[in-house]
């Protein structure tokens, strides 16, 4: 399944991947049928997609992975109804983003478990 995401507007597509070709995407996540199922109808059903081994994100470009994409599929994959996860917390983007600069110019590390750029290995380092 395609999720297309522009601002609010959602649109979703079936793709048919037998041919082989994917089309162009951000971030891919792959995880098994039962684990979504569980995401959109348990309480705390999403948490096994994005803690642990629920899935496996594929981004076309390494400097995506920064842009924690991946927080977007979060509050698509969820329960109906639940409160939605801010994506930078209780700040807006720039003072996040300036409030992440700070931290590491003082040695911080990170300490957002979601940030995949944080902990993921590329195999061109």
């Amino acid at each position: 399944m395609l999720i297309e995401k522009r601002g609010r507007q959602l649109e979703l597509q079936r793709v048919d991947t037998s041919a082989g070709k994917l089309p162009a995407f951000d971030v891919m996540y792959a995880t098994r049928l039962p684990y979504l199922r569980n995401s959109l109808v348990q309480r705390h059903g999403s948490e096994i997609l994005f803690v642990g081994s629920g899935g496996i994100f594929e981004y076309a470009e390494r400097e995506s992975a920064g842009r924690n994409l991946h927080r977007e599929l979060q509050v698509l994959l969820r329960k109906p109804g639940k409160t939605r996860l801010r994506r930078y917390g209780n700040s807006s983007k720039p003072v996040y983003k300036l409030k992440q600069a700070v931290k590491r110019l003082l040695g911080h590390k990170s300490e957002n478990l979601y940030d995949l750029d944080a902990w993921t290995v590329y195999a061109s380092q």
